[in-house]
């Protein structure tokens, strides 16, 4: 017994050095923190496998208010898991309570670490699967450089860049619901008539993505074309 309860969660420090300016709003960061957290989560349920799979959901969520633990965000955890677990035998990190944030910063917090927990992500990771995209490709889209865009999957999508994805998005989900995923890649890199023998991708990385989603959504619009 004395064994275990000198056990240590790992990635602590990073954890930590994030949070100053996750719950300050900044988007990167919050997405950090909640990789992050997550991993200490599997961490610390790995020596429990029968309940990981309600736990694990549960302790999640207490990355929202951890930050703001008098004792620290780990200790936060550690008393969460205690809480609904028996036998956890993991010794507290000691730390401290951040001063918590004005109302828009920790809605912006709350609404990274909830995107990355949830497994959405930025969206792009969807869409790079959905159409077999390569981040080249995915560059191209968008008109930036694979650099920005490897940034924007490990820290989000900028706000100037979100309405030009929010549109692709619901063209994805559009594509998604009304035809198997494996035709998915060819359709958006076939030529198309309406378009002058150029594909969806390419009239999308022309900035004509309100054009294509229009399009997409009168396609599939069977009440109108019954």
């Amino acid at each position: 017994m004395a064994q275990a309860l000198a056990v240590r969660l790992t990635g602590v420090g990073e954890l930590e050095r994030d949070l100053a300016g996750a719950v300050s709003g900044d988007e990167a960061a919050a997405r950090r923190y909640a990789r992050r957290w997550h991993a200490l989560v599997d961490e610390l349920l790995r020596e429990h496998p029968d309940a990981a799979a309600a736990a694990g959901p549960i302790l999640d969520h207490v990355a929202l208010t951890a930050p703001f633990d008098p004792s620290g965000p780990v200790h936060a955890l550690v008393s969460a898991a205690r809480g609904i677990i028996d036998d956890v035998h993991v010794r507290s990190h000691a730390g401290s309570a951040l001063p918590l944030p004005d109302a828009l910063d920790y809605e912006r917090f709350a609404r990274a670490v909830l995107t990355e927990l949830s497994g959405a992500g930025t969206g792009l990771e969807r869409l790079l699967a959905a159409w077999q995209l390569s981040v080249t490709e995915a560059a191209e889209l968008f008109g930036v450089s694979r650099q920005a865009v490897q940034q924007w999957l490990d820290g989000g999508v900028p706000s100037s860049r979100q309405p030009k994805l929010l549109v692709i998005l619901q063209i994805a989900d559009l594509l998604e619901r009304n035809l198997e995923p494996s035709r998915i890649p060819g359709a958006v890199r076939a030529p198309a008539g309406a378009y002058r023998g150029r594909s969806f991708v390419e009239v999308i990385a022309a900035d004509r993505h309100r054009e294509v989603l229009d399009r997409v959504a009168a396609s599939f619009d069977w009440a109108a074309t019954a």
